[in-house]
């Protein structure tokens, strides 16, 4: 996300959505959201 070939605003929104994820979501909704989700 931090990368060079992406833009500023796509960077926030993507880590605004992760933030909210964490924030909003239980425990096992973010365990079951990782094992089936490729983070790269």
């Amino acid at each position: 996300v931090y990368g060079s070939s992406v833009n500023s605003p796509i960077r926030h929104k993507c880590l605004s959505v992760i933030s909210k994820l964490m924030y909003f979501s239980t425990s096992s909704m973010i365990q079951s959201l990782l094992t089936v989700t490729n983070i790269s």
